[in-house]
């Protein structure tokens, strides 16, 4: 028994030390702001010193507070399901094909965004019947994940969908 207490009190006189997930950081307060049109957050008790890395699609923040994009509501939308709206071929290399089955005239507006959230192509088409395909020339695009956000406006309603499109090389 002696031996065991002794061991033990050998053990926690050096000290032990567990593995730790960090640096972190706990935010007592903080808030954003809307000044000029840029968005500005801030937090007590961050680290004083932030580092931003960036790539082609890629940003990243060392710290708590991260891009995020702003969420909006519109009301009287419908999501699109996939007998209606058809996008492929997923992954593609050079053009995107955009198949509506909506059968009514309408305006369509198509918005590809990188992982940043930033608008990298834009087009709005109209359609006649509802059923034109249509192309999106995407061969200049660097190779990565950009969704694609549609929006029909139509007769009967507005419509919306999105899909994850991955670009190769």
């Amino acid at each position: 028994m002696k031996k065991l207490l002794s061991a033990f009190w050998i053990l926690s006189a050096s000290g032990a030390f567990a593995q730790s997930i960090g640096p972190s950081t706990l935010n007592a307060a903080g808030g954003s702001a809307t000044i000029g049109g840029n968005t500005y957050e801030w937090s007590v008790a961050e680290m004083t010193m932030v580092s931003t890395g960036t790539g082609t699609n890629l940003i990243v923040t060392q710290g708590v507070l991260q891009p995020t994009t702003p969420i909006t509501s519109v009301k009287d939308i419908r999501l699109l399901n996939a007998d209606e709206l058809k996008v492929y071929p997923v992954p593609t290399r050079d053009i995107l094909y955009v198949l509506p089955e909506l059968n009514q005239k309408g305006d369509m507006e198509l918005a590809l965004s990188d992982a940043t959230g930033r608008v990298i192509l834009q087009q709005t088409i109209h359609l006649a019947t509802g059923n034109e395909k249509q192309e999106l020339n995407v061969a200049a695009l660097n190779a990565g994940n950009y969704i694609l956000n549609v929006v029909f406006k139509g007769n009967n309603g507005s419509y919306q969908a999105s899909f994850k499109v991955q670009k190769l090389y």
